[in-house]
């Protein structure tokens, strides 16, 4: 478990079941703006960041957007420094935490299929999404999903072609019909299978794909990463998503 989660949510698995994930981030943001012992007003202003937005992000009402959540937290890490303290909660723990209060405010379906799996798992799920993507087990007459290279070798194959004839634009289409039609199921092996070959490129393709197709389809895609364990394409996603609406 994070630092983050573990002060956020006070050690007491009783705690951390019965408080929703927007709470335990805003829980820990209020902690990390509280270390520093500045008034909202002047952090927000050296963020970069409105009064009023600041206030919604204090307060509770809004999630903040990832690029004013960097902002700020620069802001507090340059006064941990001049005052020689420790803020409570690191970037990368306040990041994490963001994306389960993110998933859980605009997609509360797609939080309800990951109940708590993400307060304990945070780190080394992201590590295996980026790593070696996780599966789910399938019944023997469905064949081996975890031969993910082998099930999309032809598609992999004709984007690889696209890109040695210098068709990048080809390439670029074919990953993004990709990202566009897959049903959301088979959308984590697809990644799985692309990331797998090398083609990091064709994954950030689909995923913005992905984020293009209508609301649902979108939180139906972000459920299923979420559930293979691929929280840093879940990011992304959401990130995308974000960005559109």
């Amino acid at each position: 478990m994070t630092e983050a989660h573990r002060a956020a949510a006070g050690g007491e698995s009783g705690q951390r079941a019965s408080r929703s994930r927007q709470e335990t981030f805003f829980d820990a943001l209020h902690a990390t703006l509280d270390a520093v012992g500045r008034t909202q007003e002047v952090i927000a202003r050296r963020a970069g960041v409105g009064a009023s937005t600041m206030s919604c992000y204090s307060t509770g009402r809004r999630v903040p957007v990832l690029e004013n959540l960097e902002k700020i937290y620069k802001v507090l890490e340059a006064e941990g420094v001049d005052q020689g303290i420790k803020l409570p909660h690191s970037l990368s723990d306040l990041l994490d935490l963001r994306l389960e209060a993110e998933l859980e405010k605009r997609f509360p379906e797609a939080a309800a299929k990951v109940p708590h799996r993400m307060e304990s798992a945070i780190p080394s799920a992201v590590e295996a999404a980026l790593v070696e993507p996780a599966v789910a087990p399938v019944p023997p007459d469905e064949g081996d999903r975890r031969n993910s290279v082998t099930r999309y070798a032809a598609d992999i194959a004709d984007y690889a072609r696209h890109l040695a004839a210098g068709r990048i634009r080809d390439a670029h289409s074919h990953a993004w019909f990709m990202g566009s039609s897959l049903p959301s199921s088979d959308f984590p092996l697809a990644v799985a299978s692309y990331r797998q070959a090398g083609a990091e490129e064709a994954v950030e393709t689909m995923l913005n794909a992905a984020a293009d197709r209508d609301v649902q389809a979108s939180l139906n895609i972000t459920a299923a990463l979420l559930e293979e364990g691929h929280l840093g394409d879940a990011r992304a996603l959401l990130s995308a998503l974000r960005d559109d609406a």
